[in-house]
């Protein structure tokens, strides 16, 4: 087989080449030796050829995957928006080992394809807080973007990349305010998950229990769940809504005084 795919992958013929990486993705696991014909494809003249390259990558053997990191990181600034949509997506695939390219993934959220924007969101959800090189540009996005529903996952990654970050804590809180009452309940949400900043219970249970919309109560009071034991200093606010007939706000009431113990 390594004989053959050699003569496939090194044709002249960019048809042939994309072709044989087409039979290496079906391959999987089993293809594992196929890495090193692979590699140099990612920087073929051809888009097709490149694009076919990336949507093998992923799926190679941790040791090969890692080592095209920083190929694929380059290709988040190819001309192709496909290309650089797969690129993303590879990294995404590849997990943990492509922190290296958490910087270039957000740049990669103010491509001007919604595409590419939703690969980055989707590779530095992977990461986690091994994609802190990202976070500026995440906070930026979740901050001011013009697309509720990317900023909607800009603002849920903030606290997975940072979650004792006053800073960063502090641009969720302006997003409780924001005209989009799917972004102000996703803000209020999302501030359940920034266990490690002190100031955040007081504000939720403030948002929880004054002068809200009912979804936004709603939500302030499952991210009060959310913290648990660390929000127990507000359990005595949130009483007189578990025991009032407010419906569902007595209801999460109840579930957050039995997560904060």
């Amino acid at each position: 087989t390594l004989p053959l795919m050699k003569l496939v992958l090194g044709h002249a013929d960019p048809r042939v080449r994309a072709a044989g990486l087409r039979v290496v993705r079906r391959m999987g696991p089993a293809g594992a030796d196929l890495a090193p014909l692979v590699a140099p494809l990612l920087t073929d003249p051809e888009p097709d050829v490149r694009r076919a390259a990336v949507a093998v990558v992923g799926g190679l053997p941790p040791a090969a995957a890692k080592a095209a990191v920083p190929q694929l990181t380059k290709l988040l600034a190819a001309d192709d928006e496909g290309l650089r949509t797969d690129a993303a997506a590879a990294l995404a695939e590849i997990g943990p080992d492509a922190a290296p390219a958490a910087r270039e993934l957000g740049k990669a959220l103010g491509d001007s394809s919604a595409a590419v924007r939703e690969a980055a969101l989707d590779a530095l959800a992977v990461l986690g807080p091994m994609g802190k090189a990202a976070l500026p540009a995440v906070a930026e996005l979740a901050a001011g973007g013009t697309d509720s529903t990317t900023r909607v996952r800009a603002l849920a990654l903030l606290p997975v990349m940072a979650p004792a970050d006053k800073a960063v804590a502090e641009v969720v809180v302006a997003a409780v305010a924001d005209k989009s009452v799917t972004v102000r309940v996703a803000a209020v949400r999302t501030l359940g998950g920034f266990t490690g900043v002190p100031t955040v219970p007081g504000r939720l249970g403030d948002l929880a229990t004054v002068g809200q919309p009912q979804a936004v109560r709603a939500a302030a009071l499952r991210a009060l769940a959310d913290l648990g034991s660390v929000a127990r200093p507000q359990a005595p606010r949130l009483v007189p809504v578990a025991t009032s007939p407010a419906g569902e706000l007595a209801l999460w009431a109840k579930v957050a005084l039995a997560e904060m113990g």
